[in-house]
């Protein structure tokens, strides 16, 4: 998210991970895939206005990840004081990002942040979408993870097109 109505602009970032993309995804994951399109259309749309509320927060300047992100580097390994967020299992399963992605609206191109990670940068048309995909290349990532990410826009394409 770039907040350019702050001086000198700032960024933060609009996690998708919510309860209602939680749902879309275990929807979208059962087998056979044909089959309860209704409930898989709704958590679709749920997930999609949570994430754009949540976008929408962070371009107003009320993300929270920002923020997050200079405490925790703000912490001390050895500080035997460590708030009890910094020390959350879940919290250190976390980091480091080995999915980092970024809209990139003019030169698709996004690196990944962690050795075994992967970047994706990506850009939204009305009727198209670009996707560079980025890794180490000892890691052989970049062709799995393009299959898959076909396969699920596929899917999701079968899901809203009318008629379906």
């Amino acid at each position: 998210a770039l907040a350019r109505r702050f001086y000198h602009g700032r960024t933060d970032t609009a996690r998708p991970v919510s309860p209602q993309s939680s749902a879309f995804v275990e929807v979208m994951g059962r087998k056979p895939y044909k089959g309860d399109e209704e409930n898989k259309l709704y958590w679709l749309q749920e997930a999609a206005m949570v994430h754009q509320e949540v976008q929408d927060l962070a371009n107003s300047g009320l993300g929270v990840d920002r923020h997050l992100f200079g405490l925790g580097m703000m912490v001390q390994d050895d500080d035997p004081h460590v708030p009890a967020l910094f020390s959350d299992p879940l919290y250190l399963r976390s980091k480091p990002l080995r999915l980092s992605t970024s809209l990139v609206p003019f030169t698709p191109g996004f690196g990944p942040v962690a050795d075994d990670g992967i970047g994706v940068g990506f850009t939204v048309a009305a009727d198209s979408c670009v996707f560079t995909i980025t890794s180490r290349k000892e890691n052989n990532y970049v062709e799995p993870f393009y299959n898959l990410l076909e396969e699920a826009l596929e899917e999701i394409g079968d899901l809203i097109r009318p008629g379906y």
